[in-house]
């Protein structure tokens, strides 16, 4: 819910009204997560649960007649998870035509 709704909240403030009705789309997701205390600078990325993929699929039905009619219009994603960025997710969608 928190994911449709941050979504809806986003497209308002863009001026953006209603969602892609089929066009192919572009996404990218950047899943950030805290870092634990005892964990080196040099490591960035979280190699651990949850899965990436999981993470994803998760965000693109949440999209779904929200953002786009369905996520199988997604042809393209970008996907991140890492510690030392900001906790939740950031999320791009565009048109995959216009790039």
């Amino acid at each position: 819910y928190a994911v449709a709704s941050g979504a809806k909240d986003a497209m308002r403030a863009q001026g953006v009204e209603g969602w892609w009705k089929g066009e192919a789309l572009t996404i990218t997701m950047l899943f950030g997560f805290p870092r634990p205390k005892s964990l080196p600078k040099r490591v960035t990325q979280k190699v651990t649960t949850p899965d990436l993929d999981k993470l994803a699929r998760a965000i693109g039905d949440a999209l779904t007649a929200v953002v786009y009619r369905d996520d199988s219009q997604i042809t393209d994603a970008y996907l991140r998870k890492e510690f030392g960025v900001r906790p939740g997710v950031q999320i791009i969608v565009a048109d995959t035509e216009e790039g």
